[in-house]
Order: structure tokens, then C-alpha cells, then sequence
């Protein structure tokens, strides 16, 4: 039976099977020759009745009123009047009322009988949308006949089952597009056919537009250039510049959005994304979009073009210069993260994630300000909108971190990139303002309460309150990290197992915040009293028996004082653990004491470039070391700090301040500590005693962000004050829920290698191709990886995407088990920026145990020369 016949006797028998009698009314008589061919098998079996103005409505009750009148159940009739049902003078009322009516616009649409509403229900997938279309407006026209549809619809099914069928695989014409501009391999078999015709005459009727045949490639180009053009001029819109007025698009809005469709199912599947961007930065050039300006509304609705995402980043930019809105922050970040053109190209990715994090400082920096101007805060609740909250104040310090570490990745050429280079500096200057505001804020008012703020936890009293009750509970780990800001606990515990039950606490570093004093504080027994003194000639503290400055004289006074039995480690040796007997000793020891002292402290003092680049580092460390510690039976750990930290640009002399002078303990850029000496202005002097300390000192620190006049040393990272994020530290607690270890999955034989063709690195963008599979019947878990270049022990590069997987936040990929293989993980492509360029001329790739940083795989000697 013919395909729209077909469907229409389908909707007749629906009726009649679930109504019993079908009064049809045919106004357009389109129906009239199908109606007198019919017979009872055609309709399931009811009898069918056809009226005749000759004959009419009386002739036409009688011969229906024996089946009518003698039936004991509703009886299968199908009655077809070709008139308007206005003109029966409901002759035929009482067996519309016991059945059902179907005409032109009858609802429900199942009783609805127009041949247009026919026609598209039945050719809808077997018709490109723009020549449907047109063939609805025929029918409308009263052009095409019900026997005219049933023939094109069957010439289309056998072009479809023909030549083009046979070289794609598919009668589809999407796919069939899809196909061939993506692919030239079956350009030989398609002339070889002589198909050509056949293909150009499927993509016309497809894209509603003529594709003048000459040769496959120029047939291809135009495909390509229909398709994104299309694209972009559809998000354009009413905003169509002049230069784009005279592209040809197709006349049927289905045709065009045929177009906006492939183009987007073309860039967004993975086979096919490589010849989309190929395509795109071609067309791109040959239609001269380089100077094409929009407005940032048009921007947004479209990722045809890299020339557009351009645009629309220097937009952005401005437009946050200018008033930043958490609209555009979501923008920014939506379009870094899930971007076309961020996942396939890495420079806009990061240059994404400067704008985005830029426009977070922006944002947080004016909310602090609003809510400091014109009121007076205590310390203490100072405190609390600092560190607590759904919206702590903590963020402004953390999206700073993030866009000096961004910033820097990135490497912005004020040249080439101007409104971003300004944006960052407005977001350093807001930053700035903001921070100044904050730290006179505090400082103030923890003067004002005497330096004692009795509901918050101070750092003598936190191995008492918080690692002593656990220890007596279980095995307990106890993690010092020399200068983990508060800020770096919070963004730690975000990312942390979400198993894992946590609990963040803020508390008071003892001042002067310098390691010497933080350190000792954090020992049992400070809680009893702490005396600043001096040993060696250098700052120690003194404990009720016994003096601390370095760490060995740290660590022996724990063993001592807590037991023979507990164990100290660095957090190096955990992540990953390599030491066989410190396993051993990890499993029986009641108390674990892990120090942590170059991860920040020192890599900010030294190189404070690098540590911009590398500090997210140590949440790396931190997150293998708990897995490790959990998978040896510890059942808490407790992390702190000595201090925090400011980790701003370099100071300006105007920024600096004369030192007190007299005979100073301690002097550093942020605190002085001695005796005698006169003060400067915006400084303030407080015995050590004010602090809980004893002593015989002072202690000088600006009110503000300001520093000492000093020669030598960084001038960027700088601690010893009393600011929040100097003197805040965290106290995280947390407990793993699960029973240790897993069960060991299989084994797995890894494949990595370099997504380029020398298989060395010489573009600060790399991709490292992971794949892997096993022979054995153990189940295959897929782990959760990380990718690193280094250079001996020094990290070279950072993850910024991946194929699938790809933790925007931990930069970690969770790979998968392949869909059609149980015994494979699913190839994925890692996409590594490099942030370092050591004179080396070979390095090695890792790929690593995200949770525990074993490593899984390894590439030495890869050549290491960076051309650009």
C-alpha cells in the first residue's frame, strides 16, 4: 500500500477498532477516488458506505440501518460523506454521537483527515524537512494529490535504497550529509557509481537550495560553507551585517534549521569534531569574518566561528571593565567549561578561565567593600564572614589565588590581548582595595577586643581539643602544612571524597605567624602556655618543657611527649607511599604525625612564579595521602596550619614602611618583634603578652596590607601579620566511611602516548592519548587518572580537558570502560598545557593514580623543545 495512503486507512482503523462507527467528512474531495476502492478487509473490517448526492442522506440511512438497527454491539461502519459537515443538516447525528467524526482539523489529531496533516505524518523522516515542506505548501495549494504524494514518496524510497544507500550505509540524507563533508573516503566509489547527481539532488532537497554539481570537493565546500553560514546567520538573526546580506540561505525555515542542526551534531561528534574545525577556520577566512562585529547578545547564541568566541571573550572583557554581573561571570564560565571552542582550542580555554576567575575577584571584591563601608564589625563576627557561610568573604582570597595562578598559565600579551590585560589589572586593583579594607577592618577591631576573642578556637588548644579526643577513639593522623591558608582548607574539602564525612573549623594563628611559632603551637602541650625566646640567635618557642625552633627538635619532642610508637613522615613519602617498612609502621601506629614544610612555604619564598603555577599541587598531595592513610587503617586525620599567608603582585615604594627599629628578635616584611624602636604611622604595636605569649617583646605589624622597608627576599609572598588570611587557620577533620583498600580489580596493560606526530613536545600544548585493556576475568575498574610532564622531580605542565571525564576542578580524568568491550578502557585524549620550559632536552610523561599517585605508566626520554 502506498506510505500516505497507508497512514491514512491506519488512523481509520484506529477509530473504528476503538469507536465502533467513523463518520468521515472530506470537504476537499481528496479522498473521493480512495473512498470507492475501499472494502470492509481494507478498514478492519467495516463496512463501508459511501455517499452519493444523487442517492443522498436518506438513501444512505436506509442502506445503513440493517447493521445499524440489528446490531447487539456498536457496529463497524465507516461512513464517508465528501461534504463539509455544516452541509448535512446533521442527517447523520446519532451515529456521530455513538462513533466518532474525522475531517480536516478534527481533534484529537488521531481524527484529524487534511492531507497536509496526512502527508507530513507519514513523509516526516523520510523527507528532508525543507523539501517536506515544500511539498505541504503544494498541498495546501491543492497542487499535489493524494495518489501525487503516494508516488513521490515511493520514487524517494527506492533513490533511497539505491546507490546512495549502498556507498553510505544509509538511506538517511542527514547522516548521508553528515557523512560526506566530513569524510572523503568514499569520494572514489561515489564516481566510481556515478552518483554525484544522485547526492547533490539529496543535499538540495535536504538544505533547500541547489548544489551545482561540478567535481565532490567543490560539492563538499559548498555543503560545508551552507551548513555554517547558516549557523551563524540564524543566531544572528534581525542583526545580519551588510556583508552577509547576499549568502543564499534557503527560503523554508525547516531547511535552515535541517542546517543549524547538522552544524551543530557535526561539531559536537567526536568523530567528526577535527574536519569541523578545519572546515570552520576555512570558511571563516574565505568569507572575511575576522572584522565581523556584533553585538554581545548575538555572540552568545552562537559557536560557529573561532573568529566569533573571540569576539565574544573580548566582549566579555569589556563589558566586566565596565560593570562586572554575575550573568557574564556564568557566561564566562559556561563557555570555558562547556564551550565548543574551549574543549578544541587550549587557548581560549585558559584564556576563558582568567576572564571568568578575573570576573569572580570583580564580584567578590565589590560584595566585601559594600558590606564593610559605613559599619562597624566586631572582630569575631569579622571572623565569622570570613570563614563561614554559604558566601564566606574566604572566596575573594581564593578567586585571587585563582587568577594569579591563571593569569600566569595563560601569559597574556598586553599586545595581542588588550582588554584582557586590563581586565586583570582592574581585577588586581579591586582586589587591592578590597583586601587594604578587610585587613584595617579586622585589625582594628581585633584590638578593640583586646586580641581575645573567646569563641574561636586558638592554635595551642588544637591537638587538645581536636586531635587527643580522636586518638583515643582510633588511630589518628595529625597533617601539618607549613602556610595551608584557610582559604586552600575549604577549596581541599570541595574536592575531597565525597564518601568521606569532614568538618572545617577555623582557628587563631599564635603571632608572630611565622613557622618557627605556628608549628610549636600546634603540639601537644602548648595548650599549657607558650613563651616567645630566642635560640641560636633566631626566634623559638617555649613550651612548658622544652624550647622549639626546627623540626627535628619538633618532631623529637611529639615522639616524647605522645609515645615511642607514633610514627612522623614528610607528605612526600605518602604521595605516593614507596617505603615498604613505613607501610608497616603506617599499619600499627596509634598516632601519625605528617609535616608538610616546602610544599607552600618554601616554594613561595623561592620561587614565587613557579609557586603560582604549582600551588594547587599540595591538594594533590594531601587528597593521595588521606587515601593512603585511610587504606592502612587510619580512621581520622586532622589537618592544620602554622599560618596563612598574602600572596599579592610586587610591592611599589609607596607601599613600604620604616622599620621600628631598636633592637629587633624577628623582622620581616610584615611583622617586627623585639624591643625599644619608635613606630611609624599605619602600624600597631602590642605587647607579645596581648596574645597569650609570654615574653618581654613587642610586636609591629601594619594595620593594612602595607610592608616593612626591607632589603632582599620575594616581594610578593609575605606572612608574620595580623590579617585574616595571615592569621586564620583551618582545622579540618575528616573520617572515611568505607572499609579501607578495595577489592583489587584486574590488572591493566596501559597504552599512552603523544597526540603528535614526532612524539615529542614543542607546542605549550600537548594531547597524551590513554588507552587500556586486560586478558584477565577479575572485573575492570576504570580508575581515576592524572597526566604529568616532569622534568626529574619538577612538574612541568597542568590538565586543562580531555575527550570525557575531565574534573574542571581537580584537573583529575575518570576514565571509563569501553561500551562495547568489558575488557578495555575507553581510549581518551588529555589535553596538557605546559607551564614550565626547564633547559632540559628530554622529560617524561606520567600517567598516575589520581588517588594515590602510583604511577600506572610512563614515557622517558620524550624530546623537550618548545618552538612556541
Amino acid at each position: 500500500m502506498p506510505i500516505v495512503t497507508d497512514t491514512l486507512l491506519n488512523l481509520l482503523r484506529a477509530q473504528i477498532k476503538a469507536r465502533g462507527a467513523v463518520v468521515w467528512y472530506d470537504p476537499e474531495r481528496h479522498y473521493i477516488g480512495l473512498a470507492e476502492r475501499l472494502c470492509s478487509r481494507d478498514v478492519g473490517g467495516a463496512d463501508v458506505h459511501v455517499y452519493t448526492p444523487e442517492r443522498g442522506f436518506l438513501w444512505l440511512r436506509r442502506a445503513v440501518e440493517p447493521v445499524w438497527g440489528s446490531a447487539v454491539d456498536a457496529p463497524r461502519l465507516l461512513l464517508y460523506i465528501p461534504l463539509p459537515k455544516t452541509a448535512t443538516q446533521q442527517a447523520l447525528v446519532e451515529f456521530e454521537k455513538a462513533g466518532v467524526v474525522m475531517q480536516p482539523g478534527q481533534q484529537p489529531q488521531e481524527c484529524n483527515t487534511a492531507l497536509s496533516f496526512v502527508a507530513h505524518r507519514a513523509l516526516e523522516g523520510l523527507f528532508p524537512a525543507a523539501r517536506l515542506e515544500a511539498l505541504l505548501e503544494q498541498v495546501e495549494a491543492g497542487k499535489l494529490s493524494l495518489d501525487e504524494l503516494d508516488a513521490q514518496a515511493e520514487r524517494t524510497l527506492e533513490d533511497q535504497a539505491g546507490v546512495l544507500k549502498a556507498i553510505f550505509g544509509t538511506g538517511n540524507p542527514a547522516e548521508i550529509a553528515l557523512r560526506f563533508v566530513a569524510d572523503e573516503s568514499l569520494d572514489a566509489e561515489l564516481v566510481a557509481r556515478a552518483a554525484q547527481d544522485n547526492l547533490a539532488g539529496l543535499l538540495g532537497d535536504l538544505l533547500g537550495v541547489a548544489f551545482p554539481l561540478t567535481d565532490l570537493a567543490d560539492l563538499r565546500a559548498r555543503l560545508a560553507r551552507q551548513l555554517l553560514t547558516t549557523d551563524l546567520l540564524e543566531a544572528i538573526g534581525e542583526a545580519l551585517p551588510a556583508a552577509l546580506q547576499t549568502f543564499p540561505l534557503a527560503t523554508q525555515p525547516a531547511a535552515r534549521e535541517t542546517a543549524v542542526t547538522l552544524a551543530e551534531t557535526w561539531r559536537n561528534r567526536r568523530d567528526l569534531t577535527a574536519t569541523y574545525v578545519t572546515w570552520a577556520d576555512k570558511i571563516e577566512s574565505a568569507l572575511g569574518l575576522t572584522t565581523l562585529a556584533l553585538p554581545l547578545d548575538v555572540l552568545e547564541r552562537t559557536e560557529t566561528f573561532r573568529v566569533g568566541e573571540l569576539a565574544l571573550l573580548t566582549a566579555i572583557e569589556q563589558a566586566l571593565l565596565q560593570r562586572p554581573t554575575a550573568l557574564l561571570l556564568t557566561t564566562a564560565r559556561m563557555r570555558g567549561d562547556q564551550g565548543f571552542w574551549a574543549q578544541h582550542d587550549p587557548a581560549l580555554k585558559t584564556r576563558w578561565e582568567v576572564v571568568a576567575v578575573a570576573a569572580e575577584v570583580l564580584l567578590e571584591s565589590a560584595r566585601v567593600q559594600n558590606a564593610l563601608k559605613g559599619k562597624s564589625w566586631s572582630a569575631e563576627a569579622l571572623v565569622g564572614q570570613y570563614a563561614y557561610g554559604d558566601a564566606p568573604w574566604s572566596a575573594l582570597d581564593t578567586a585571587q589565588r585563582h587568577l594569579e595562578r591563571d593569569a600566569r598559565r595563560f601569559d597574556c600579551d598586553p599586545g595581542q590581548q588588550p582588554a584582557l590585560h586590563q581586565l586583570v589589572a582592574g581585577a588586581r586593583q579591586a582586589y587591592a582595595v578590597a583586601a587594604e579594607a578587610l585587613a584595617q577592618a579586622f585589625t582594628q577591631a581585633y584590638a578593640t577586643a583586646n586580641f581575645t576573642l573567646p569563641g574561636i578556637l586558638l592554635q595551642a588548644d588544637i591537638y587538645q581539643e581536636h586531635v587527643a579526643p580522636r586518638a583515643l577513639r582510633g588511630r589518628t593522623a595529625y597533617i601539618l602544612v607549613d602556610a595551608l591558608r584557610f582559604e586552600m582548607a575549604q577549596e581541599l574539602q570541595r574536592i575531597l571524597d565525597t564518601t568521606w564525612q569532614t568538618e572545617l573549623t577555623a582557628a587563631l594563628a599564635t603571632p608572630p605567624t611565622i613557622t618557627e611559632v605556628g608549628m610549636a603551637a600546634l603540639l601537644p602541650g602548648a595548650e599549657h602556655g607558650l613563651t616567645l625566646t630566642e635560640s641560636g640567635g633566631k626566634v623559638a618557642l617555649g613550651l612548658p618543657d622544652a624550647t622549639l625552633r626546627t623540626r627535628q627538635e619538633r618532631v623529637t619532642y611529639f615522639q616524647r611527649v605522645v609515645g615511642e610508637d607514633s610514627v612522623v613522615a614528610k607528605l612526600e613519602q605518602l604521595a605516593p607511599l614507596a617505603d615498604h617498612q613505613l607501610g608497616q609502621a603506617l599499619d600499627k601506629a596509634p598516632v601519625i604525625l605528617i609535616t608538610a614544610t616546602d610544599e607552600i612555604d618554601g616554594l613561595c619564598e623561592s620561587n614565587p612564579a613557579l609557586a603560582r603555577r604549582m600551588l594547587d599541587d599540595v591538594f594533590n598531595q594531601l587528597r593521595r595521602a588521606l587515601k593512603t592513610l585511610f587504606n592502612h587503617g587510619v580512621q581520622a586525620v586532622v589537618i592544620t596550619a602554622d599560618h596563612g599567608y598574602l600572596f599579592g603582585d610586587g610591592l611599589s615604594t609607596g607601599d613600604l614602611i620604616e622599620a621600628p627599629g631598636g633592637e629587633a628578635l624577628l623582622f620581616k616584611r610584615r611583622v617586627w618583634v623585639g624591643q625599644g624602636g619608635t613606630d611609624a604611622a599605619g602600624t600597631l604595636r602590642i605587647p607579645i603578652t596581648a596574645f597569650g605569649v609570654g615574653g618581654p617583646y613587642d610586636l609591629v605589624t601594619p594595620r593594612g596590607l602595607a610592608c616593612f622597608k626591607k632589603a632582599g627576599g620575594v616581594m610578593e609572598y609575605f606572612h608574620g601579620g595580623l590579617s585574616l588570611p595571615e592569621v586564620l587557620i583551618p582545622v579540618l577533620s575528616i573520617h572515611a566511611t568505607g572499609g579501607g583498600a578495595p577489592a583489587p580489580g584486574a590488572n591493566i596493560e596501559w597504552r599512552v602516548a603523544l597526540g603528535t606526530a614526532t612524539g615529542g613536545i614543542s607546542t605549550r600544548f600537548v594531547s597524551v592519548n590513554v588507552a587500556g585493556s586486560t586478558a584477565q576475568l577479575l572485573p575492570l575498574e576504570a580508575p581515576l587518572v592524572g597526566v604529568e610532564v616532569r622534568s626529574g622531580a619538577q612538574p612541568l605542565s597542568v590538565p586543562i580537558s580531555a575527550s570525557y571525564g575531565f574534573n574542571e576542578t581537580t584537573k583529575d580524568v575518570q576514565l571509563a570502560v569501553a561500551e562495547d568491550n568489558a575488557t578495555a578502557i575507553a581510549p581518551d585524549t588529555i589535553t596538557l598545557q605546559i607551564t614550565e620550559e626547564p633547559d632540559v632536552a628530554t622529560v617524561t610523561l606520567y600517567l598516575l593514580d589520581a588517588t594515590t599517585g602510583v604511577t600506572l605508566a610512563r614515557l622517558d626520554n620524550v624530546p623537550f623543545a618548545l618552538t612556541f
